[in-house]
């Protein structure tokens, strides 16, 4: 009965305005279901909700967002479809980035439009290296609490595999524990809406990703689907799909900052 209510009312809210985000609901909404959840996996909304009140101190958060790959870089594609990640990573970057700033936190995009960034590393090397320096730049330049890299997946020799993957380094800590925040809106908020056939939720796991390894700011990398399953790649082509992916990572990289409390 409980998740029955959540799922009509977030229907009834996203209907009304598609840009609205879960977490900014009317008060009257969260009291309900904080009192009829209390104790249970759900109460760590009414947590971000509590952060999300308090304007000064989000407001002292730098959040900066890699939309993976771009210009001549296409990342993974769906030749039939003419589906390129580099654009799905720019449309959920740019979304994500759009969340935080109404919440009051200070988003940085690693690229705004479909561009690739060698050009802004001075790295002798190939041009795909350079544009990974460029990443790193930006992101260990902008002074930020943390970093999230969106992505898009691929599995070419299994084609069953799909659904959210979030990647940390295993050398932090604080990476680790970004990962844990944000499965944990993943799995309520996108998994509970879409992915509720698959037996699976959200991983974490370690990973050997350079925008991991080189940058000195805590971060994760998000494989958001799997562009060779069949229905991750109808979610991906979704606007309401990136829409709830978006308001997920969001929510958890409100909830890690509101809990780590670095910017006091």
């Amino acid at each position: 009965m409980i998740q029955n209510f959540i799922k009509k009312a977030k229907k009834k809210y996203f209907k009304k305005d598609k840009s609205i985000i879960f977490i900014i609901l009317p008060q009257w909404l969260f009291l309900a279901l904080s009192i009829a959840i209390v104790g249970l996996a759900f109460s760590f909304v009414h947590q971000t909700i509590t952060s999300i009140s308090n304007k000064n101190v989000l407001l002292q958060s730098t959040v900066v967002i890699d939309a993976g790959h771009g210009g001549i870089d296409g990342g993974t594609y769906d030749k039939h479809l003419m589906l390129l990640e580099k654009d799905i990573n720019l449309d959920v970057a740019l979304k994500i980035q759009k969340i935080l700033q109404r919440n009051d936190i200070t988003a940085v995009v690693t690229r705004e439009k479909d561009v690739s960034l060698e050009e802004k590393s001075n790295l002798k090397s190939t041009r795909h290296a350079r544009d990974l320096d460029a990443r790193r730049q930006i992101i260990d330049g902008s002074r930020g609490s943390l970093f999230v890299s969106i992505h898009v997946d691929a599995q070419p020799k299994n084609l069953n595999t799909r659904g959210v993957k979030i990647f940390y380094n295993k050398n932090s800590e604080e990476s680790k524990k970004i990962a844990e925040e944000i499965k944990k809106s993943v799995d309520f908020i996108v998994y509970d809406e879409f992915l509720d056939s698959s037996s699976m939720k959200a991983e974490i796991a370690p990973g050997n990703f350079y925008v991991l390894r080189a940058t000195k700011t805590p971060g994760v990398l998000v494989e958001i689907g799997y562009i060779t399953n069949l229905e991750d790649k109808k979610l991906l082509q979704q606007e309401t799909y990136k829409k709830h992916i978006a308001l997920a990572v969001s929510d958890g990289i409100i909830r890690y900052l509101f809990k780590t409390g670095d910017y006091f």
